[in-house]
Parts: structure tokens; C-alpha cells; sequence
């Protein structure tokens, strides 16, 4: 649960600074994010609607 909500706050930040950052014909776009807690490996595809998998 905690992994989801991570990567949905991560997308929602990361949607609004790419505004300020880039003009509107070269927007680009968050597809994965990969990170680790201790020994656990979580990867975040956003192409796949924020499912994430545990390694």
C-alpha cells in the first residue's frame, strides 16, 4: 500500500514541476521509478496504471 502511495505522490509532483520546467512541446513523461528499502526493491511502471512490484 505504502509503495502506491509513494509512487502516486511522486507522479503528482512530478506532473506539476514539469510545467514550470519545459514549455508545452516537450513535456515529458514519468514512465517508471525504480528504489529500494532495505532489502526490498520496488519498481513503479506508470504505463502499466501504478502497478508496483516487489523484488
Amino acid at each position: 500500500r505504502r509503495v502506491t502511495n509513494i509512487g502516486k505522490h511522486i507522479l503528482v509532483e512530478f506532473n506539476e514541476k514539469v510545467l514550470n520546467l519545459y514549455n508545452s512541446e516537450k513535456v515529458p513523461i514519468l514512465e517508471s521509478i525504480h528504489y529500494s528499502v532495505k532489502k526490498y526493491t520496488f519498481n513503479i511502471n506508470y504505463e502499466d496504471e501504478d502497478k508496483a512490484k516487489k523484488k
